[in-house]
């Protein structure tokens, strides 16, 4: 504007003078005068090199110099080009000029110091001042000056401001050069203090700075106050701005605190800011590659930005949108933010350049952050609510955060949803995530650190690998430090803690309670252990560091289960206490307790501990270097303490960590421990009367060891001793007397081991002698004794064993017994040239007969040499073993060579097995040394399979068969592969479990990860046959995993007696399927299976106070304690096996059952049923059965001490129901017992004769049926009774019954007395007595009969014969009852009489005396079709009504069909049918003949009972479904 001014003045006053400025000379001449006169009148020192006038409108001026009035440059332009009119030239109010160009040159507007306008502004002023007339102040009037169209060429301006402070470092506002400016604009005006102009384009550089401007448009307006930039489009390198931008001030002096004092209001569309162009006006702006994308309205200052509405995108993809209030920038780390955003998102890389160290790590950690919320505060303490979603979980809630003195602090209301605190927290593999809602406050973001406040429920946590659920906490945590309330109902962790626990320093604190309900510690990642822990937990103590602690912690209730096993533990105590004399550590327990008492610490008595352990290691290992060394530090302390262990209980504690361990109860172990600055003392001692170890006992045991030691140096004085009275291993072989002693002297070890075996009047006692030296130890075997069964070995005398570090050296180890030796010289090391030889010279095999139970014979001859040992073994060398027998059965000759093969580095091995001349194994090929390769081929020629027994006779017995076959073996040593395949014939063995025999053929083969058979076939006793298929699958032979299935028909599964399992036991046959699956250590066994017919099972569940034997079983008390005891060894052996049998059993009545219930007096249930039984039976003693049983025909044996015998029929559809305990079946049966009595007992004494007729039916015997109902407990029901009198006749006789009844049923007492005299006495009782002698007749006659029926019983299997004497007074004919049975022709002709041998009147003929029978014979095996004649006496009871007294006689014949169905239905689809044909079911005791349908009871189909039919007793044995045409004649006697 200034310039223009002057342009202005110097037009027009060349304009007066253009006429003569057309003149070169007078143009020079005015030039030099105008110049001049504006140098003196306005102090500006000026000159214009040459005027160019182009007529009226133009004018060029050449090399235009203006001094301002300080005399500093102010411009300087080689042309000025101004295009004008006179018009707007000359308008006072309004002058302006077309066009200025200014073109090469500089231009500087300076502000001089103590000076406050720029020097332009100072010549225009003195410009206007000498053109304008002079007015007044009033007159005076802002003077509007424009150009239309303005450019810039090449032109450099300077913006100085002297006025200003000197920037030392960032962007200089006071300092502006603007180089290489290239401008267009349109539309400039100056008024006053007021530029404007429409810049259609600008480029330049501000030298200074470096700034570069690529592009610039706009409509700019600058004042005094502020600088407007609309319709803004502006570039500078990456930075773009866009729309509207207004910088408002109070005064220009404000720029120069732009930051601070300058108000900004933007209006952006999608405006670029680039990072690095910040770095022009803030040099503390970090140094990295970034841009910022604004769109809204921004207002205020640098430092104290707004917006209402704002989207800010930066980096890759972080955008924030929303309110904006944003204090304190350009330092980020120093800005105060209050945002209110939504949809929003941050990405950890996005905002890494803004951040610290510190800042960028923690923030790394959640990676892209996706937020609605509210932020108030800076990055390092603030306030944020709202929802954040991590790419590390969710965050809900409101969260105050704060970092004072570089610790974090936090707190507020929070739901988390999956959120990872093990990587906040640095400990991912401690902690992972977590889904939580409730309240915080805590410290530090490290679990070294951090302290948190929790009151929350946890729905689930991730801690060392597993996911905890359902958590309640109100409580502050830190690595060592809880305090508060903890609540777990997790799957695998149930428990409540409460209390404190503050471990940290100069804390000494923990009182804490636990109730653990549940805990797996393997399924909580804890241990890798299968253990489970529950009960009540109190901890009291006091201290930090082990030797301050003091305190009791308490347990009760504990359950402690470890791989299956547990442990019930009602409490135990653990305490720490100092008393005056000292510390005492004690554990108290029904099970153990233990104390060590006396003046010691902990740490140091660990510390000397170890010490001593290694300075024995050193010496016995002869490696002096790797003792320690003992500082005189070391040699200061002095103290001692005893200890005392108390065994109570054990075995439940051994039994968990170990099943195969066990040692007696009340064993004791004492001691004690000195520690001095000379010397360490130690002392133990302990008598275990028996110890159990996989199978072996140990009997009669003590152990003493005393050991004194000077501290650093190598001289020991210790005695170890071991004493065992009876040592019974595994294998049945008992030794005695076994003893070790160790007495060491300083150097020397004087060593003897002693022990018999009194059943073969074998001992040792083998003496040796030891020296210790620093670079080796040497041991003599000095003369012994040694007598193996009869013969007397001794040792050579000039035996030594050498040690070295890493070297044994054995020389001349020989024992010898008359021309028999076995011999053992050599080295055994690391180095591949040490060898070992092993000589046998005419050895006799029965040497290992005290080591084995099983009876070895033979000769054996051998010399090996062994090398490598240590490392690959190398053997070389032959053993010859001649008529080799084991338990007197011939194996045959065994000879096996090996030899090295130096070419190939391998070992040739040459095995066979010689039996009756015939080489039925051989096994030949390589062992390589290197990688233990295996080359081999093994090759059966018919090999009797029962060289295999005495291997596998606890398993399976009587082997027999062939295997023929060809198997390769390679792979290593310790990782074979076999393949191959072999051929079983004729094989047979015996399942001693189930003593059960079968025969075997088919094939086997072997693959290197399983030996399979498909189709191998196993026949049974009776035929029956059952297909195997699957295999066992191994892992290099290691972890054998057993998966067989077989289909069963009609198979028999079960052939024991009560001497091979008192659980149960018969003969059972099976239909189904059976499978096999696990390790032969866990293997389950499950079968789906149908009972067959000849299935006898028997369940004995009673109980007797002792124990007998009969012929046929033996009985023990199942529930006895000693029992119990007894059985636990067998338990406990058996659970190395940990088999477990689960049978789903469908029960047709082809099985004949009995549950015994009193084995003494033959108390029982036995018949036939069906049903599905579940049973669960293991190794460990185990047995559950689950299931319902009904009777379709039975038996109740009541017996009253094995004198009196009866037997009661359950009505069919009676139920047994178990639910797991076999001993807790639940019964629902119906029972009768019929009897013939008469009522003569119930009739009141007659005064009359007048009733000989009805004194008759008093005293004829009548049926009378005792119903019995059994509900509840298997073994102790609720008994009910009642009576069935539908076989008496009709007539008078029923009022006495009725009279009976109406007694009885008002009287349960009198109804007892009445069924008691029932059975035991055969008659009724008067009421309310009994009669003495009858008493004493009756039970004498009941004896006589029934052992006479146990008598006969043993005479002949196929003669029945029962005799029934009621009373043994004058009418014992009457009563006396006979039936005789026999079966001829193996089971097909069965021939019976039954009934007494009088009349009604007493009277005795031919026909009482014959009196009823029958024979019947099976025209078919099945019994299908029977024919049958009888003959039986009726009471008539028309003759009885008309008083006459008469006994009709019914005989016939009859031919019958037996057809079984289960409803009407089936039996009319199967008429015309060729069914299957049935075997006849004849029971061994051959007193229940009857033919079942083989199919099952289909559940919730309605059945009719089966009707019971005896064969015994007078009653006719038709069917429902017999067809019958009987032969009558009736005769009167």
């Amino acid at each position: 504007m200034v310039l223009l001014r002057v342009a202005l003045f110097l037009v027009l006053t060349l304009a007066l003078v253009a006429a003569l400025l057309q003149i070169p000379s007078v143009q020079t001449r005015l030039t030099k005068v105008l110049t001049n006169y504006i140098t003196e009148n306005t102090g500006f020192r000026t000159s214009i090199s040459k005027v160019n006038i182009r007529w009226w409108d133009a004018v060029s001026l050449s090399d235009v110099v203006v001094y301002d009035h300080n005399d500093s440059l102010m411009a300087n332009l080689e042309e000025v080009y101004i295009d004008f009119s006179l018009q707007g030239l000359l308008n006072s109010d309004n002058p302006s000029i077309d066009e200025v160009q200014l073109n090469h040159g500089q231009v500087r507007l300076l502000t001089h110091p103590e000076e406050d306008d720029i020097n332009i502004t100072v010549f225009v002023a003195r410009i206007n001042a000498l053109l304008s007339p002079t007015v007044s102040k009033q007159e005076k009037r802002p003077v509007k000056f424009s150009i239309t169209e303005l450019s810039l060429k090449n032109t450099s301006l300077d913006i100085l401001d002297y006025t200003l402070p000197v920037f030392e470092t960032g962007f200089d506002y006071g300092k502006l050069r603007f180089r290489n400016l290239v401008a267009r604009g349109e539309d400039f005006f100056a008024k006053s203090d007021t530029i404007a102009v429409s810049v259609e384009s600008l480029r330049g550089v501000e030298s200074t700075s470096g700034l570069e401007v690529q592009q610039l448009q706009t409509d700019f307006l600058y004042s005094n106050t502020g600088m407007v930039f609309d319709n803004l489009y502006l570039r500078s390198n990456e930075t773009i701005v866009r729309n509207y931008l207004e910088f408002s001030y109070d005064e220009v002096r404000d720029l120069s605190d732009f930051n601070n004092s300058v108000n900004i209001r933007a209006q952006l569309s999608e405006a670029v800011l680039d990072i690095k162009d910040l770095k022009y006006f803030a040099e503390q702006i970090p140094d990295f590659d970034d841009k910022i994308y604004l769109s809204g309205e921004i207002t205020g200052q640098i430092s104290d930005l707004a917006s209402e509405q704002l989207l800010i995108r930066f980096g890759e993809r972080s955008a924030m949108f929303g309110k904006f209030d944003i204090e304190g920038l350009p330092n980020v780390e120093e800005t105060f933010f209050r945002l209110s955003l939504m949809n929003s998102t941050l990405t950890s890389a996005d905002l890494a350049p803004y951040l610290s160290d510190e800042a960028r790590r923690q923030v790394n950690k959640f990676r892209d952050i996706r937020f609605d919320g509210d932020f108030t505060g800076y990055f390092e303490n603030f306030t944020a609510s709202g929802n954040f979603r991590t790419g590390i979980g969710n965050m809900n809630g409101r969260l105050n955060y704060r970092r004072a003195r570089n610790v974090p602090t936090y707190s507020g209301s929070v739901e988390l949803q999956n959120l990872n605190i093990g990587l906040i927290l640095d400990q991912p593999e401690l902690f992972q995530r977590v889904t939580m809602k409730g309240q915080l406050k805590g410290t530090g973001l490290t679990a070294e650190s951090a302290i948190l406040s929790l009151d929350a429920d946890i729905n689930s946590i991730g801690i060392n690998k597993y996911n905890y659920a359902n958590i309640r906490t109100n409580a502050t945590y830190g690595k060592d430090l809880f305090s508060g309330k903890l609540n777990i109902r997790d799957p695998n962790l149930k428990m409540q803690l409460a209390g404190k626990m503050d471990l940290r320093s100069n804390k000494d604190s923990v009182r804490l309670e636990a109730k653990i309900d549940t805990a797996f510690l393997q399924n909580l990642n804890l241990i890798k252990e299968d253990i489970f822990i529950s009960g009540n937990f109190n901890l009291d103590t006091k201290g930090v560091e082990i030797d301050d602690i003091e305190g009791a912690a308490r347990f009760e209730d504990m359950l402690f289960s470890y791989e299956g096993r547990d442990l019930h533990v009602d409490q135990f105590i653990f305490q720490s206490l100092f008393t005056p004399e000292g510390r005492v550590i004690a554990l108290n327990s029904d099970l153990l307790t233990a104390g060590i008492s006396g003046n010691y610490k902990l740490e140091e008595l660990g510390k000397d501990l170890t010490t001593l352990g290694q300075e024995y290691f050193a010496l016995i290992t002869s490696q002096p270097e790797k003792a320690p060394v003992i500082t005189e530090n070391d040699l200061m302390g002095s103290y001692n303490f005893d200890i005392n262990i108390n065994l109570i209980d054990p075995n439940p504690l051994i039994y968990l960590l170990d099943p195969s361990l066990s040692i007696s109860d009340n064993t004791i172990i004492e001691g004690a421990f000195y520690q001095t600055q000379e010397n360490t003392i130690l002392n133990l001692f302990s008598d275990i009367d028996t110890v159990y170890y996989k199978g072996h006992y140990f009997l009669d045991n003590n152990l003493d060891f005393n050991t004194s030691k000077l501290r650093g140096d190598p001289d020991v004085l210790a005695s170890f001793y071991i004493n065992s009275k009876q040592q019974q291993l595994s294998s049945g072989i008992t030794f005695n007397d076994f003893s070790l002693e160790a007495l060491w002297d300083q150097a020397a070890i004087d060593l003897n081991i002693n022990f018999a075996q009194e059943e073969t009047d074998s001992y040792a006692r083998i003496r040796s002698h030891i020296e210790v030296g620093p670079d080796e130890i040497d041991m003599v075997f000095e003369p012994s004794e040694l007598k193996v069964l009869d013969r007397f070995w001794e040792i050579e005398p000039d035996n030594q064993l050498v040690y070295t570090p890493g070297n044994l050296e054995i020389i001349n180890l020989k024992l010898v017994e008359n021309g028999q030796f076995l011999a053992l010289n050599g080295k055994i090391s690391k180095e591949p040239e040490d060898v070992l030889s092993l000589e046998m010279h005419q050895v006799d095999m029965s040497l290992l007969n005290t080591w084995d139970i099983k009876e070895f014979e033979g000769t054996a001859n051998g010399l090996f040499a062994i090398s490598n040992i240590l490392e690959n073994p190398v053997v070389m060398g032959n053993l010859n073993v001649d008529e080799f027998h084991i338990n007197n059965f011939l194996i045959g000759n065994l000879d096996a060579t090996t030899y090295f093969d130096n070419d190939n580095d391998r070992i040739h091995l040459d095995l066979t097995n010689t039996r009756l001349g015939k080489k039925i194994i051989a096994i030949e090929g390589y062992l390589g040394t290197k990688e233990d390769q295996l080359d081999l081929v093994a090759k059966f020629e018919e090999a009797n399979l029962s060289i295999a027994e005495p291997f596998l006779s606890d398993y399976i017995t009587n082997l027999g068969g062939t295997l023929t076959g060809e198997l390769d073996i390679r792979g290593r040593m310790y990782n074979p592969e076999i393949t191959g395949s072999g051929r079983l014939t004729a094989g047979n063995l015996r399942v001693n479990y189930l003593n059960t025999t079968y025969t075997v053929d088919g094939r086997v083969n072997f693959t290197p990860n399983e030996i399979s058979f498909r189709g191998l076939e196993l026949t049974d006793t009776r035929g029956n046959k059952a297909n195997m298929r699957g295999g066992i699958s191994h892992d290099r032979f290691s972890n054998f995993i057993l998966d067989i299935s077989s289909d069963l028909n009609n198979f028999q599964v079960l052939n024991t007696t009560i001497r091979d399992n008192d659980l149960f036991y018969g003969t059972a046959y099976a239909s189904g399927k059976l499978e096999i699956f696990g390790a032969a250590n866990n293997l389950d066994i499950n079968a789906q299976a149908t009972s067959q017919p000849n299935t006898r099972i028997y369940i004995p569940i009673g109980s007797s106070d002792g124990q007998f034997k009969e012929d046929f079983i033996n009985i023990i008390n199942v529930r006895d304690t000693t029992r119990q005891v007894a059985t636990l060894d067998q338990v406990e052996k058996l659970a190395l096996q940990n088999v477990r049998m689960n049978f789903n059993l469908d029960i047709t009545p082809d099985a004949y059952a009995e549950i015994i219930i009193d084995p003494r007096t033959g108390e029982s249930i036995q018949g036939r049923g069906r049903g599905n039984l579940n049973l669960g039976i293991d190794t460990q003693g185990n047995f559950t059965m689950s299931g319902i049983y009904e009777i379709v025909d039975a038996r109740y044996n009541f017996s009253l001490y094995n004198i009196i015998n009866k037997e009661f029929t359950i009505e069919p559809g009676g139920r047994i129901s178990w639910f797991g305990d076999p001993y807790e079946g639940i019964l629902n049966i119906k029972a009768i017992y019929e009897e013939n009595v008469s009522l003569m007992s119930l009739q009141p004494a007659q005064t009359t004769a007048s009733t000989d007729m009805m004194d008759s039916q008093l005293r004829r015997r009548f049926p009378v049926k005792v119903i019995m109902g059994l509900q509840g407990p298997l073994l102790s029901p609720d008994i009910n009774f009642d009576f069935d009198f539908s076989g008496f006749p009709e007539g008078e006789i029923q009022t006495y019954i009725s009279a009976f009844r109406n007694r009885i049923s008002n009287d349960e007492q009198e109804k007892n007395r009445q069924v008691f005299s029932l059975i035991m006495l055969r008659r009724f009782s008067p009421e309310g007595q009994f009669s003495g002698a009858g008493i004493g007749f009756s039970n004498l006659s009941q004896l006589v009969s029934s052992q006479l029926n146990a008598l006969v019983a043993q005479v002949d299997q196929n003669l029945e014969i029962d005799f029934d004497l009621a009373t043994l007074d004058q009418t014992a004919l009457e009563s006396f009852q006979l039936r005789v049975a026999y079966t001829f022709l193996d089971g097909r002709l069965r021939v019976m009489r039954d009934g007494g041998f009088t009349d009604l009147q007493g009277n005795t003929d031919l026909n009482t005396i014959a009196g009823d029978w029958q024979a019947e014979y099976l025209l078919t095996e099945d019994g299908r079709y029977r024919l049958r004649v009888y003959n039986r006496n009726n009471f008539n009871n028309a003759f009885t009504s008309l008083n006459l007294s008469a006994n009709v006689i019914t005989y016939g014949i009859s031919i019958s069909q037996t057809l079984s169905f289960s409803s009407f239905q089936e039996l009319i689809d199967n008429i015309g049918k060729n069914r299957r044909q049935r075997l006849l079911i004849n029971d061994i005791d051959d007193f229940l003949r009857y033919d079942f349908e083989e199919g099952l009871l289909v559940p919730g189909e309605e059945e009719e009972p089966a009707p019971i039919r005896v064969i015994e007793g007078p009653f006719d044995l038709k069917s429902e479904e017999e067809e019958e045409t009987p032969i009558r004649n009736e005769e009167e006697n």
